[in-house]
């Protein structure tokens, strides 16, 4: 009688782990409302919409241009009211969420040897954990 209850159980145990792996839908990312509003002579700020359409999350772990040079950052505010920016290594996307990378909060910080003229296109691919490298485009205003 163990013996089947043995059975019995690892039945349910891998009936339960393949219906949950099987609800589980990879993360499916979308890029939009990517823009580059007043950028200085030689360094702008980035400002995008993440979009997470799967089931599972996924990380923005790096950003990459043939143009400039491009990282991660986070605006932070000290209790003294001074604003400075921190890199950050990795920015978690959320299952059936969206992330908005805007002023005062996160955002992609490029920087080149030239300057930024308005009309220019800067080509970038962002890299995710699990989604793999995605390429998009953002305009300086």
């Amino acid at each position: 009688m163990s013996g089947w209850r043995s059975c019995r159980l690892a039945l349910i145990i891998v009936v339960t782990l393949a219906s949950t792996t099987a609800c589980s839908s990879p993360p499916e990312i979308a890029i939009s409302d990517v823009s580059i509003p007043a950028p200085l002579p030689s360094s702008a700020s980035i400002y995008l919409s993440i979009e997470n359409r799967g089931g599972t999350s996924d990380r923005l772990i790096g950003v990459d241009s043939s143009d400039v040079e491009a990282s991660l950052h986070r605006t932070t505010i000290a209790a003294d009211g001074l604003t400075s920016m921190v890199p950050v290594k990795e920015i978690e996307i959320p299952d059936g969420e969206t992330v908005r990378l805007e002023p005062g909060s996160l955002h992609l910080m490029v920087t080149t040897d030239s300057t930024f003229e308005s009309g220019q296109e800067i080509p970038l691919t962002l890299t995710f954990e699990t989604s793999g490298a995605i390429s998009t485009v953002a305009v300086v205003e």
